[in-house]
């Protein structure tokens, strides 16, 4: 018999980014990434198999959060000021800065379901300049896209009354999270301990 919920995972949408402002420890107001077209993550870490008796005895997994790539559209002014540390001067020209460093961020983005939407979370990213092709149009026009590397890891957070090393989280939208789910884009989430 099949299991009564069987759920899948379709589509991207919605990818907001909130920066991390160093100074105050804590993330600034998500701003929208318009143009979400793919993101792209393999995991990052080392497995251990510790032998005795003959036999594996113990295996543990290194948790080094992600690496990958996230295609857009086109990527904004803001991002590229926002992230990558460009200058915008005073005729609006984005000016690439190569001493400039890449700044830490939340990455929030929804993906659809058939039965439950989610919304996700990656507590600290960094991008990198974006990839990009141009070609000529010719009797059909082909959409350019832009992609840039990312690279996910983990942040210590506030959890219950210690902190979590926090890389990713998602939350489905169910009848008892439907609060926290609406308001999952006006801030960054942050993990809620169950009461003992």
């Amino acid at each position: 018999m099949a299991d009564a919920k069987e759920l899948v995972r379709f589509g991207l949408k919605n990818a907001y980014y909130a920066k991390w402002d160093p100074k105050t420890s804590k993330y600034l107001a998500p701003v929208k990434a318009p143009g979400i077209v793919a993101i792209s993550l393999s995991p990052e870490g080392d497995s251990t198999t510790f032998y005795a008796e003959d036999r594996p005895y113990f295996a543990v997994t290194a948790n080094g959060g992600y690496t990958g790539s996230m295609e857009i559209a086109n990527v904004t002014d803001d991002m590229y000021v926002d992230l990558l540390g460009y200058v915008k001067d005073a005729n609006g020209a984005l000016i690439e800065d190569a001493s400039a460093t890449p700044a830490t961020f939340a990455l929030l983005f929804e993906v659809g379901s058939n039965i439950e939407p989610a919304r996700f979370v990656l507590y600290s990213c960094t991008i990198a300049r974006p990839s990009e092709e141009r070609k000529t149009k010719e009797s059909s026009i082909e959409v350019n896209t832009q992609t840039m590397d990312l690279t996910a890891i983990a942040r210590s957070i506030a959890y219950g009354d210690g902190t979590i090393d926090a890389v990713k989280g998602h939350l489905a939208l169910t009848e008892a999270s439907k609060t926290a789910y609406d308001s999952f884009f006006t801030e960054v989430y942050m993990p809620k301990k169950v009461a003992a």
